[in-house]
């Protein structure tokens, strides 16, 4: 049986809205959500393609092979994502406006708020504090 993931970005986030100090399965779950993100708004809503984002499960001990799918419906404040392989899904709320104050912190080429998280994530994972 697959899992579900519901999750909301902005929990992600400390009191200074940037990427709270996590420990390392919390920072990879982070780091994969945001990556899904970032692809969901950098396509055409409503397109439904593979993002080169992999899936993380272990069934069985043995890791899956799937590229996550995942798709932001015009007008939507929903990305919703599955794994073809494995079954495993989610749907990610809070991307919009992670600084908290609904003023757009950072847009994608289609002006879409990529926020702080995106942004503190990206650090992280480049070694910039």
């Amino acid at each position: 049986m697959a899992n579900t993931y519901v999750t909301d970005l902005r929990h992600y986030l400390d009191d200074a809205e940037d990427l709270a100090d996590l420990p390392g399965p919390a920072l990879n779950l982070a780091m994969t959500l945001t990556s899904i993100v970032a692809w969901a708004t950098d396509h055409e809503p409503e397109d439904v393609l593979p993002t080169n984002v992999w899936c993380w499960r272990r069934p069985a001990r043995k890791r899956c092979r799937g590229e996550l799918i995942a798709e932001l419906q015009r007008g939507a404040s929903e990305i919703f994502w599955h794994c073809p392989m494995c079954g495993v899904n989610g749907v990610i709320r809070g991307w919009e406006h992670s600084r908290g104050t609904g003023e757009p912190v950072q847009t994608d080429r289609r002006g879409h708020d990529t926020g702080a998280l995106g942004r503190s994530v990206s650090n992280r994972v480049a070694g910039i504090s």
